[in-house]
């Protein structure tokens, strides 16, 4: 996990890293810059061109001293390479003015570019532009002839990778132009930014991504901590061995009705494929509910009692329907609550087990009898009032998702951030197979709610992931993919 920090904190940061190994500024880019290229060759598609987009400033030095290693591994491997006269390109958008910039622009050998509109006509699928113009130093107020040019690069056919953070936002306060890098990558440097916190900025983010895990930890005592969960964070990577099913926990599916029935289906089938030994569906309306039932790995039940649900290792509640009385006091095990279970918190808060309900900023004014305005102005704040009032742990979605676990669990204000902002996830049934998949983790580890529940929010971040490109997904086609996630997770 990372910390999200404000500029000055970076700053703060830069400055004991290079102390502590005994680096000045431009050997600390040199550093920063392998670590990129590390990425690039293992992650990107680098068969086409690739443009840089370079700053007057620091994150403008990172560009050129990239490009200029780019560049060389290239001519390295020219013979190899199938299109071998593929070019790195870098247009100079502001003057080096920097002591470093300067130093790395007059360091760089790749090919400068007078006509930037000319090479944009170049641009096809496999042409990357990279932004390195100002990175966390951005301003929201960016020049005219600056401004200008990112739209016409946000307007080319290429795959656009943004150096640290987009052009165009600021690092805190959630400002940006309308016309800020449009990023497919963010290749956050150290740590994540606190606009990133801010719906409108993570528009133009992509996948983020971090590079530089040698940088120190922010010393700074903020009241409000927030941090980015990772990959490195999931703790379901492995294949237990083990060799029955009573071993992997018991998940009940409390949902579905004759208008909705598909939610807990795909929830129960997410549960299932996730990991969980036995998945059991409750009809929620078994009275109205009137389906042919294909084949499937799970059990259906119309009729059931609390203890039913009480011999379930966790449940979720509400995917698709809901009893129209139930008492929640009679929930003894961790649960998942979901769309028509998120009706009254003082209800909720009589479960005495650990509880994660899951709205969106529409059912977070209904529960707290407010707007989705009011909700999506402060979200934060509205975290907090629902984890208050109702005495659980509250993930409420969004661009980005963020977590808070309820006092029981842990203590101060930390948020968990799921910077997953993906539009695989834009599709009716995504929260359903969330819950499904929070719940599948839970039935394994019951006993450890927190773990279970950030492993599914990062199975889901990567779930996305792997279907990014997917134009036509619905999300019955999520489920198709969990075998996929799991390997990227190793």
């Amino acid at each position: 996990m990372r910390e999200f920090v404000s500029a000055l904190q970076m700053q703060n940061i830069d400055q004991r890293t290079m102390n502590l190994n005994r680096l000045d500024s431009f050997g600390l880019m040199q550093k920063v810059t392998d670590s990129m290229l590390e990425f690039f060759q293992a992650e990107l598609d680098l068969s086409g061109d690739i443009l840089f987009l370079c700053g007057p400033g620091n994150n403008g030095a990172d560009g050129y001293l990239l490009a200029e290693k780019l560049r060389k591994t290239r001519a390295q491997f020219r013979e190899s390479l199938q299109k071998p006269d593929r070019k790195v390109w870098v247009y100079e958008v502001l003057k080096p003015k920097s002591i470093d910039c300067i130093k790395a622009a007059k360091f760089c050998k790749a090919e400068r570019v007078s006509d930037l509109n000319l090479i944009l006509k170049k641009a096809g699928s496999n042409f990357m532009i990279v932004d390195a113009v100002f990175g966390y130093q951005a301003r929201a107020d960016l020049p005219a002839a600056v401004a200008k040019i990112l739209k016409e690069v946000n307007a080319a056919k290429a795959f656009r990778v943004a150096l640290d953070m987009p052009s165009g936002i600021e690092a805190e306060g959630g400002k940006c132009h309308r016309d800020s890098f449009l990023a497919d990558v963010s290749l956050c440097v150290g740590f994540p930014k606190l606009s990133f916190l801010n719906e409108e900025v993570a528009e133009f983010l992509g996948r983020v991504e971090f590079i530089g895990d040698f940088f120190l930890s922010p010393r700074d005592a903020a009241k409000k901590k927030f941090f980015a969960i990772e990959r490195k964070d999931f703790i379901f990577s492995k294949r237990a061995r083990v060799s029955h099913k009573s071993q992997f926990g018991k998940c009940g599916i409390v949902g579905g009705s004759a208008q909705t029935p598909g939610a807990a289906f795909l929830s129960a089938e997410a549960a299932h494929r996730v990991g969980a030994g036995y998945v059991n569906l409750f009809l929620a309306r078994a009275q109205k509910f009137e389906l042919s039932l294909k084949t499937s790995s799970f059990l259906f039940k119309k009729n059931w009692a609390a203890k039913d649900l009480n011999s379930m290792s966790s449940l979720v509640l509400g995917c698709g329907g809901f009893p129209e009385k139930f008492d929640f006091k009679n929930i003894k095990v961790p649960s998942v609550l979901d769309a028509d279970a998120l009706q009254d918190l003082k209800q909720i808060q009589k479960i005495s087990s650990d509880v994660l309900l899951t709205p969106h900023p529409g059912e977070a004014a209904r529960l707290l009898k407010s707007t989705n305005q009011k909700i999506l102005k402060d979200r934060v704040g509205a975290l907090d009032e629902l984890v208050k009032k109702s005495l659980q742990s509250v993930y409420l979605k969004g661009a980005p998702g963020i977590l808070k676990l309820s006092p029981k669990i842990s203590s101060g204000d930390i948020y968990y951030v799921n910077l997953s902002i993906n539009p695989v996830f834009a599709k009716a049934g995504s929260g359903d197979i969330l819950s499904g998949i929070a719940g599948g983790f839970l039935a394994q580890k019951p006993m450890q709610f927190k773990d279970a529940i950030l492993s599914g929010l990062i199975f889901q971040q990567n779930l996305g992931e792997v279907l990014r490109d997917q134009r036509a997904t619905i999300a019955s086609d999520q489920l198709h993919s969990f075998s996929k996630t799991f390997e990227r997770l190793k």
